[in-house]
C-alpha cells in the first residue's frame, strides 16, 4: 500500500471483473498502476522502491548492497563495487532526495528481483525525470505585458485591494478563474499610474505541460538578467537580496505566474514586504512569508458572467434573449474561462440561435464532455495531486450533491481513503475544492464533470455504486439519530427503525443542524434510492424524517418522499413499511389541507398498523382531526378517545396531552367552552409533565384561540405570544403560523388593525410557502375583517374570494361557512345588502348544522339589516 506521507492509507477500489494479466501479488494504485512500478516523478522514486522492497520480502539494506556488488562484479565493473555501502543504498529510499544516481537506482531495482523488461521501464522513467529536473532550471521571463485589450469584467474589489504600490500579494483560485488576467490588469494599472516604472513577468510552471516547476534559483538569475545584472569578476553575487535591491531602485512590479507552492516564492523573495510582487497560483499558500496579501478568486457573479458573455460574443442576441444568455452563463458555472469559450463559439457561429448553443452546452455536460482548453486545465490540476487526493476527488464526483459535510465525505471514502480531513485540506489549498459554509465542501460544477469523466475511465461501476450506498447508509443512520434527538427533546417517544441502523446519541442542536443543513442532500439521496428501487433504504429514510419535514413545513418534499416509500414498500411486499408509509402520507396530506385524500390514506393504514399501538394512535388522532374539519364532531370525538386509550395503554403522557389539545379545539368549535378550557389546560399540564415543549405550546396556542372566541383578546394575545416563542425555538412552522394568526386576531378585536396586519402577513406568507391551506384560510378570513375596518374593501374582497376557493378545495364546511360570512361582509361594505343577507343566511344554516358558536355572530348581522332596507 502506498502512503501519502500524511498518514493517509490508500486502498484500491474493488474491481468489477478480474484482469487476466494482473499479478495479484502486486499492490496497485486506484488508477490501476502498480504501486511498485516505475515512478513518474522524483517524489515517487523512494515510495516505489519501498513497495518493491516489500514485495521482495524486505531484504536489509546491507543485503541489497551485497547483491548490487555481485551484479556489478558479474557485469565486469568491480572497480565501482566498493562505493556501494549500506548507507548509500539507504539514501535511495529517502523521501527528501533532490537528485538521484540513475545507475545506482537501477541496480537497486535489479537487486530487488526486477527482470530486464521492468528495469528497462524504470530506466525510461528515470531518464524522463532527469530531463525534467534539467528543464526546471529553464524559466521564461519577459518585461512586456500583453496588450490590455481583452475583455475584462468585475473583480473591482480585488483590483482596489491589489493596486497599492509596494504590495506583495498572492492570487489563488481554480483553473480558469482568471488569476493571470487579473494580475496583468493590476500591473497595467500600476504602470499607468506611475506607481511602477516597468514590469517583469515570469512563468513558474506550477501546473503546466510545458515543463516542470521552475527552481527558485533559476528564477532569481533570470530576473536579475532582465534588471541588467551580469556575473563576472567584481560583480556582486547573484542573490535574492540583490534582486530586492534592484527591483526597488528600478521601481518594477513583478508578476510570478502559476506558482507551484509558496516554497517557490520564498526561494525568490524570502521577505517580499515593500515590493510590488503579484503571485498567481492554483495553490493557497500554506507557509508564505509574512505581509503577503492573499486574494482568493472564485467564479464571477451571475451579472458579471453575462457582461463577459456579451463583451466577448459581440452579439446583440445576448441582450435580446436575456433568459437564454443567463442560462448559458449558468451552464458555464460563471467560470471566466468557460464563459469566454462559450462566447467564442457564439461569435464563431452567428447562424446558430442562442438556444442551440445552450442545448449543445447541456448535451456536452450530460455526456461528460468539456471544451478542450477547460478539460486540459482541470486535468493538469488533477495530475499534480497525490494518489489519495485524486481518489477522494473522484469519489466526490460520484454523487451530484452540490456541497457535502465532512461526515458525508467520510462515508463516501470509507474503506478507500483514510484520514479524510488532511486530504480535504490539501484539496482546498490546491483550489480544486471550495469551502461552502463552516463544515461543507463543494466541487465546482464543471470540475465535477471532468472528474466524473475520469472516474468513468478509471474506476469500475461497482466502485461508484458502493460509494453512493455508503453515503445513503450514513444519511439513513443520521436521519434516525436526528429523529430520536428531536422527538425526545419534545418529550415524546421516537419511532424506532425497523431494520438495523447505527443510531447515535445526538443533542437536539446537532439534530436540528443536520436536518436543516443537509436537507437538500437527504432529498437528493432519497431521489437516487427511488430511481434505484432501493426499498429498504428509502422507506427507512422516509420513516425517519417525515415528522420533521411536516413540522418544518416542508410538506411537498414530505409528500413526494412518502409516495415513493409507499410505492416501493408495496412493490417489495413490505407490509410494515406499507403501513407506515400510509400513515405518513395521510398525515402529510392532512397538513396540506387535502382532507379526503388524507382520510383515505389513514383508513388504508389501519389494517397494517392495528397491532402497532403507537402507529395506530397516530392514525386515530389524525382521523379525529379530519372528521372535526369535515364537520362531524361526534365521530371526531370517538376517534380522539380511541387515540387516548392507546396513549394510556402505552403510558405515553406526551401523546395524551396532544390528543387532549385536539379535543379542546373540538369542544371550542362546538360551543362547549368549559369542556374546551379544561381539556386545553389538561393538555398544557400533561405537556409540561412529559417535558413535551411542543405539545404544551400547541395546547397553549389552542387556548389562545379559545380565549379570543370568548372575547378576551388581551389574555388570548398573551397565551399566543408565549406559544410563539416556544414554536420559534423548536422550529415548528405550523405553530408559528397559528400563533401569528391568533396575535393578529387579538389586535383586530381591539380595533388595532394596523398592528394586526404585520402579524397576519407573516402568518399568511408562512402558510403559503409551506402549503398549509387550512391555516391560510383562517388568516385570510382575519384579513377580511382588518381590511374592512380600515376601509380597504377591494383587498378585503380579494382575501374573501381566496378563502372561499381554498375552503371548496379542502372540503372544509366550517371554513366554507366562514368564507360566506366574509363575502357577505364585503357585499355589505359595498352597499349590496341583499347579497350580503343571502351569504349570511347560507352561512347561518351551515354553522347551525355544525353546532358552531359562530352562528351567533351571523344572527346579529342578519338582525342588524332589516328587509325594509333591501
Amino acid at each position: 500500500m502506498a502512503s501519502d506521507g500524511c498518514g493517509t492509507t490508500l486502498k484500491s477500489p474493488p474491481s468489477s471483473a478480474p484482469i487476466a494479466h494482473r499479478d495479484h501479488m502486486t499492490p496497485r494504485t486506484p488508477t490501476g498502476r502498480a504501486a511498485d512500478g516505475p515512478p513518474l516523478a522524483l517524489s515517487e522514486i523512494a515510495d516505489r522502491l519501498r513497495a518493491r522492497r516489500l514485495r521482495a520480502r524486505q531484504p536489509s539494506y546491507a543485503e541489497i548492497a551485497r547483491r548490487i556488488q555481485a551484479l556489478r562484479t558479474e557485469r565486469g565493473s568491480p572497480g565501482s563495487v566498493a562505493a556501494v555501502s549500506r548507507s548509500t543504498v539507504y539514501d535511495c529510499f529517502r523521501d527528501d532526495r533532490k537528485r538521484f544516481d540513475m545507475e545506482l537506482v537501477l541496480d537497486v531495482v535489479r537487486a530487488l528481483g526486477a527482470d530486464d523488461d521492468e528495469v528497462e521501464l524504470w530506466a525510461s522513467s528515470l531518464e524522463s525525470i532527469q530531463q525534467r529536473l534539467t528543464a526546471s532550471s529553464i524559466v521564461a521571463v519577459t518585461d512586456r505585458l500583453p496588450a490590455d485589450e481583452s475583455a475584462f469584467v468585475g473583480r473591482q474589489e480585488e483590483i482596489r485591494a491589489l493596486s497599492s504600490p509596494g504590495l506583495a500579494s498572492w492570487i489563488s483560485g481554480m483553473p480558469g478563474a482568471g488569476k493571470t488576467r487579473l494580475a496583468h490588469r493590476v500591473a497595467h494599472g500600476l504602470v499607468a499610474s506611475g506607481a511602477a516604472q516597468g514590469v517583469l513577468l515570469a512563468d513558474l510552471r506550477g501546473h503546466s505541460d510545458a515543463g516542470p516547476p521552475v527552481q527558485g534559483r533559476a528564477i532569481v538569475l533570470a530576473l536579475l538578467r532582465f534588471l541588467g545584472h551580469r556575473s563576472g569578476p567584481g560583480s556582486p553575487e547573484a542573490s535574492p537580496d540583490l534582486l530586492r535591491k534592484l527591483l526597488i531602485e528600478q521601481a518594477r512590479v513583478v508578476v510570478l505566474d502559476d506558482a507551484a507552492d509558496d516554497a517557490q516564492l520564498r526561494a525568490v523573495f524570502p521577505d517580499p514586504s515593500g515590493l510590488s510582487v503579484i503571485v498567481t497560483s492554483r495553490v493557497i499558500p500554506d507557509d508564505a512569508p509574512d505581509g503577503l496579501l492573499r486574494i482568493p478568486l472564485g467564479p464571477l457573479a451571475p451579472g458579471e458572467s453575462i457582461r463577459l458573455l456579451r463583451s466577448v460574443a459581440e452579439d446583440p442576441r445576448v441582450d435580446a434573449d436575456p433568459d437564454t444568455a443567463a442560462a448559458l452563463a449558468d451552464a458555464a458555472a460563471h467560470l471566466p474561462l468557460a464563459v469566454e469559450l462559450t462566447a467564442a463559439r457564439i461569435r464563431a457561429r452567428p447562424e446558430w440561435e442562442l438556444a442551440d448553443h445552450l442545448q449543445l452546452a447541456s448535451a456536452r455536460q450530460r455526456v461528460l464532455r468539456l471544451d478542450d482548453a477547460l478539460s486540459h486545465a482541470f486535468t493538469l490540476s488533477y495530475q499534480a495531486l497525490p494518489d489519495h487526493a485524486r481518489t477522494l476527488l473522484r469519489l466526490l464526483a460520484t454523487h451530484p450533491a452540490g456541497a457535502l459535510d465532512q461526515e458525508s465525505i467520510a462515508a463516501l471514502a470509507r474503506d478507500v481513503v483514510d484520514d479524510v480531513l488532511p486530504a480535504l485540506e490539501l484539496l482546498l489549498r490546491r483550489s480544486v475544492l471550495m469551502r461552502s459554509g463552516r463544515d461543507r465542501y463543494e466541487l465546482h460544477a464543471l470540475l465535477r464533470v471532468r472528474l466524473a469523466q475520469i472516474s468513468w475511465e478509471e474506476d469500475p461501476p461497482s466502485w461508484r455504486t458502493a460509494a453512493r450506498l455508503r453515503l445513503a447508509d450514513s444519511i439513513v443512520a443520521r436521519g434516525w439519530s436526528a429523529h430520536g434527538a428531536v422527538v425526545r427533546a419534545r418529550g415524546d417517544e421516537p419511532r424506532q427503525p425497523r431494520t438495523p441502523v447505527e443510531v447515535s446519541d445526538w443533542t437536539p442542536d446537532r439534530a436540528t443542524s443536520f436536518l436543516t443543513g443537509a436537507l437538500d442532500l437527504i432529498l437528493l439521496v432519497a431521489h437516487e434510492l427511488a430511481e434505484e428501487e432501493d426499498s429498504p433504504r428509502l422507506t427507512a429514510m422516509s420513516e425517519a424524517i417525515t415528522r420533521w419535514l411536516q413540522h418544518a413545513g416542508r410538506l411537498e418534499e414530505a409528500l413526494a418522499l412518502n409516495r415513493e416509500a409507499l410505492r416501493l414498500a408495496s412493490h417489495a411486499g413490505d407490509a410494515d413499511g406499507e403501513g407506515r408509509a400510509h400513515v405518513d402520507l395521510g398525515t402529510t396530506l392532512a397538513y396540506l389541507g387535502r382532507h379526503e385524500e388524507a382520510a383515505a390514506e389513514l383508513l388504508a393504514a389501519q389494517p397494517f398498523v392495528v397491532a402497532d399501538a403507537r402507529e395506530d394512535l397516530t392514525v386515530q388522532n389524525a382521523l379525529g382531526a379530519l372528521l372535526d374539519l369535515q364537520g362531524d364532531p361526534r365521530s371526531a370525538e370517538e376517534r380522539y378517545h380511541a387515540a387516548l386509550d392507546r396513549a394510556e395503554l402505552l403510558g405515553d403522557i406526551a401523546r395524551q396531552g396532544v390528543v387532549w389539545s385536539n379535543l379542546g379545539r373540538l369542544f371550542g368549535q362546538s360551543s362547549r367552552f368549559d369542556d374546551s378550557r379544561r381539556a386545553l389546560e389538561r393538555s398544557i399540564d400533561l405537556g409540561h409533565r412529559a417535558g413535551d415543549r411542543l405539545g404544551a405550546a400547541t395546547g397553549r396556542v389552542n387556548l389562545a384561540k379559545l380565549l379570543l372566541m370568548l372575547r378576551d383578546p388581551l389574555a388570548g394575545e398573551q397565551e399566543a405570544m408565549r406559544a410563539l416563542a416556544e414554536f420559534e425555538e423548536l422550529g415548528m412552522t405550523q405553530g408559528v403560523i397559528v400563533a401569528c394568526s391568533n396575535i393578529g386576531w387579538s389586535f383586530s378585536m381591539r380595533d388595532r388593525h394596523e398592528e394586526a396586519l404585520p402579524w397576519l402577513a407573516r402568518g399568511l406568507a408562512a402558510a403559503r410557502s409551506t402549503g398549509m391551506r387550512q391555516h391560510e384560510t383562517e388568516i385570510l378570513l382575519s384579513l377580511v375583517s382588518c381590511r374592512l375596518a380600515l376601509g380597504d374593501v377591494a383587498q378585503a374582497e380579494e382575501a374573501a374570494h381566496a378563502a372561499m376557493e381554498i375552503s371548496e378545495e379542502t372540503s372544509n364546511p366550517h371554513a366554507r361557512a366562514s368564507a360566506l360570512v366574509a363575502e357577505g361582509d364585503c357585499a355589505a361594505a359595498r352597499g349590496s345588502t341583499a347579497r350580503a343577507r343571502e351569504n349570511w343566511t347560507s352561512a347561518l344554516a351551515r354553522f347551525e348544522r355544525l353546532g358552531a358558536p359562530d352562528a351567533e355572530g351571523v344572527r346579529a348581522r342578519l338582525a342588524g339589516t332589516s328587509t325594509e332596507s333591501l
